[in-house]
């Protein structure tokens, strides 16, 4: 090729690129020699895939970082609009792109020099004669499964029929329901394994909490699946919500499980304050395999430390050991008659320290 002239990076403006010399002799569709080109200047314009495959466009002397990259934007750019292009030349060095028999349309690009992949149209002729496809061989499984992925991220449950309708809709092109099932399970892998890597950032993300919040209790557990390491429970517990719950709530707490449902189903412990307005409270939460008695005892020894937050402000102006485990007879008191009784019991104790629970309104 007799390329004369700088190509420009993406920090300088477009230089002008001159045309190659006919050195390559370009084919027609009957295979006959095309004439050689004339000599003229002519702009680089780098495809960005980023940008471009939104609404791809072609022009002379387009540069594309390799084939494949190239391949992918005339796949896109045929299933847009809906054209029945198709591959005549395909190789790292050349690609040449036709449309069906009789249709005008022409691409044609390769490398200016021997090592550089980047490939240049040199050749390109926009004018169809064709009437629109109704099948496309890209709008494969793999296609699909990128136009679908983020919105199953979201909705997991979409059904079949409803990604069908969305892909006819949006190409306007026949596909059938077993390609959707494929690309639909495709990228609900995909999607799974993007949760599977998070959780080789909770380890990351238990640092990053006790960094930004310190005083923070926040623990995982793991178990061993042979050699591999597996998540088991996490327990976290902010310190803005030990102490929103020690200076602003009343002294009682509540326990509360529920199912977490998605791609790893398992259970959420919570336990919650009181505030002020009568409204929940949140003070520490984990997430577990299963709710039973192992995980909540594991959950509550970890709130133990929160209760002792409470104790630690009691025995300041109420000491002694009577008062301190009548304090933890009702914390612990799990019906409101036998937290009445505990009260009553302090009340007999130290008519200061009921009054330290009284005045803070406390109620189930």
């Amino acid at each position: 090729m007799g390329f004369k002239g700088v190509i420009s990076d993406d920090n300088e403006p477009e230089d002008d690129l001159e045309s190659w010399d006919g050195s390559e002799t370009e084919e027609d569709e009957q295979g006959n020699p095309l004439p050689k080109s004339q000599p003229r200047r002519l702009k680089v314009k780098s495809w960005n895939s980023a940008v471009d495959l939104k609404n791809p466009k072609f022009c002379i002397s387009q540069a594309f970082a390799n084939s494949e990259v190239l391949k992918e934007a005339v796949r896109e750019f045929a299933l847009q609009n809906q054209l029945g292009l198709w591959f005549s030349k395909n190789s790292p060095k050349k690609i040449q792109v036709k449309c069906q028999v009789g249709c005008l349309f022409w691409l044609y690009a390769s490398p200016i020099g021997d090592e550089d992949p980047t490939l240049y149209i040199k050749t390109l002729r926009l004018a169809h004669k064709c009437h629109p496809v109704q099948v496309l061989p890209y709008l494969n499984a793999n296609r699909i499964a990128e136009e679908v992925a983020q919105d199953l991220m979201v909705n997991p449950e979409w059904q079949r029929a409803g990604v069908l309708n969305h892909i006819q809709k949006k190409f306007k092109l026949d596909v059938s329901i077993q390609t959707v099932y494929r690309g639909t399970k495709a990228a609900k892998k995909k999607n799974e394994g993007h949760y599977i890597d998070q959780y080789n950032k909770l380890a990351a993300y238990r640092q990053e909490l006790k960094r930004s919040n310190p005083g923070s209790t926040v623990e995982i557990k793991t178990k061993m699946d042979g050699n591999v390491r597996r998540f088991q429970r996490m327990y976290i517990c902010l310190v803005a919500c030990k102490e929103g719950w020690l200076k602003g709530c009343r002294p009682i707490i509540g326990l509360y499980g529920c199912h977490i449902k998605g791609q790893h189903p398992g259970q959420l412990l919570a336990v919650i304050g009181i505030d002020p307005n009568n409204g929940m409270f949140p003070i520490a939460y984990a997430i577990c395999e299963v709710e039973n008695t192992e995980t909540w005892k594991w959950f509550i020894e970890y709130l133990k430390h929160c209760v002792r937050h409470l104790y630690n402000n009691f025995k300041t102006k109420h000491p002694g050991e009577g008062l301190k485990q009548t304090l933890w007879n009702v914390v612990r008191s799990s019906t409101l008659v036998w937290f009445n009784k505990h009260m009553e019991d302090m009340r007999r104790q130290s008519e200061n320290a009921w009054k330290w629970f009284e005045d803070k309104d406390v109620a189930h």
